[in-house]
C-alpha cells in the first residue's frame, strides 16, 4: 500500500495510507489502526494529562500511553500470541499538531 504521509516519533511511526488507512509501526512492525483512530487520539490528548487505552483489530492489538509528558505506544500481532513491541517518545504539542493532521488527511484521503 502506498503511504501518503509518515510521521515518526521517537521509534514509533504513524501515517496514512493512500486509502485512509491510519497505521503505526513499531520496530519494524506496522499495524493498519481502527478506523478514526488518531482523531480519537488527539481529541484524548486535549481534554487528559494522563491517559492509557487499548484497542485492535482482528490482526494486531494496540495500546497507547501517556503519562507525565512521556508517550507510548505497543504493538502486538495476534497471531504471533502476546509478544508486545513498544516505543516511546516524550510528548509535545507538534505530537498533537501532527496528529490532527494525519487525522484530516484520513479523511481527505477517504473520501
Amino acid at each position: 500500500m502506498p503511504t501518503e504521509r509518515n510521521e515518526a516519533f521517537g521509534d514509533v511511526t504513524f501515517g496514512v495510507e493512500n486509502t485512509g488507512a491510519e497505521t503505526c509501526t513499531v520496530k519494524g512492525v506496522k499495524a493498519v489502526l481502527p478506523e478514526g483512530i488518531f482523531s480519537a487520539m488527539a481529541e484524548m490528548l486535549l481534554v487528559y494529562a494522563d491517559f492509557k487505552f487499548e484497542t485492535g483489530t482482528p490482526k494486531h492489538a494496540f495500546r497507547f500511553s501517556r503519562t507525565a509528558k512521556e508517550c507510548s505506544v505497543s504493538l502486538a500481532d495476534k497471531s504471533k500470541g502476546e509478544e508486545w513491541l513498544t516505543g516511546g517518545w516524550t510528548d509535545s504539542i507538534e505530537y498533537w499538531e501532527t496528529l490532527e493532521e494525519l487525522a484530516e488527511l484520513t479523511e481527505e484521503v477517504s473520501e
